[in-house]
């Protein structure tokens, strides 16, 4: 599989319709790919674009294991703009915001220290950008409280 045409697939896709299941693309992908492909979308695409990419595919996100997660870390390679939008995503949309899970996956301090104390689940944007992809309450109550299934 060539993870970056793949990545770029799917991106379009979000782009052009936001309500399309990927399902179709979520069928094809191992864990392992989903891994990969997810380090090169946050590597090489700007906050928004992740964000839409991360809450398409949240349920498949947010059940990877610590070890998948850490080899997610590795893939971005030390990139700054990757690691905070990776940072960002769980302080926006999940109740994720502990140090130690950053510690844990090897994010540094000063990309994961600025989202420390806010409060974002409130915030206009974000409420917004979980309206556009049409996602149900029920959903968006799981993404939003993912933190025990994440770190058990």
């Amino acid at each position: 599989m060539n993870i970056s045409t793949y990545a770029q697939e799917i991106t379009k896709q979000i782009h052009e319709n936001p309500l399309l299941p990927v399902t179709e693309f979520e069928n094809k992908i191992s864990r392992n790919d989903f891994v990969e492909i997810s380090a090169w979308v946050l590597k090489n695409y700007g906050r928004t674009t992740c964000h839409k990419f991360l809450l398409k595919f949240n349920d498949t996100f947010t059940n990877l294991n610590l070890n998948e997660l850490r080899k997610c870390v590795q893939l971005i390679d030390n990139d700054i703009l990757g690691l905070d939008v990776l940072t960002a995503f769980y302080f926006f949309f999940t109740d994720i915001n502990s140090a130690d899970f950053f510690e844990e996956l090897n994010i540094p301090q000063k990309i994961y220290g600025k989202y420390i104390g806010n409060h974002y689940h409130d915030n206009p944007f974000n409420k917004k950008l979980l309206e556009s992809f049409g996602l149900e309450p029920d959903t968006i109550f799981s993404l939003q409280n993912v933190w025990k299934k994440q770190v058990a």
